[in-house]
């Protein structure tokens, strides 16, 4: 169930400001800095950063990118802090990482629900904000060659369940 639900949808994550003031002298200076947009250190998230960076680029927007800045805890604390804007997240990370929420059967079979739980916790505890799903699935494999696959008659993940450990 978690390997479902943890990769199922890759969503953006934004800092909503909780102030609907009019902009300050300082709010105006905020406006002309760059968005920071920031990854995790690993492949796909470094992709995805820059892919923010451009898009945001092409639609005229200053950014300063800050890939491979640290696991869940350091990109979310530095989303936090505002010392970034904007870094890609998975829904399954957030509910059991830093919400530290249980994956049910339900969240697990509806990637829907399990966003706007996230969403919504999300918004009410930190002030942050879930943008839409990027629109893919990253989903775990795993890749044996064809000599071990035939050794060991493996055809689905469940056959690898009924190995003793």
């Amino acid at each position: 169930m978690r390997s479902r639900i943890g990769a199922t949808l890759l969503i953006l994550v934004t800092y909503v400001s909780s102030s609907d003031a009019q902009p300050t002298a300082q709010a105006r200076v905020e406006e002309q800095r760059p968005i920071i947009v920031a990854s995790k250190p690993f492949g796909e998230s470094y992709l995805l950063c820059e892919m923010f960076a451009q898009i945001l680029e092409a639609n005229g927007f200053r950014v300063e990118r800050r890939p491979g800045l640290g696991a869940t805890q350091i990109a979310f604390g530095a989303l936090r802090a505002n010392a970034i804007d904007v870094y890609p997240e998975y829904t399954g990370t957030g509910l059991t990482a830093i919400l530290h929420d249980s994956v049910s059967d339900s969240l697990a079979a509806d990637p829907r629900a399990a966003f706007a739980l996230v969403s919504r916790r999300f918004a009410q505890l930190y002030h942050v904000r879930w943008l839409p799903p990027l629109g893919f699935q990253n989903t775990y494999a795993i890749a044996v060659t064809r000599a071990t696959a035939a050794r060991y008659h493996l055809r689905t993940l469940t056959v690898l369940g009924s190995f003793p450990l």
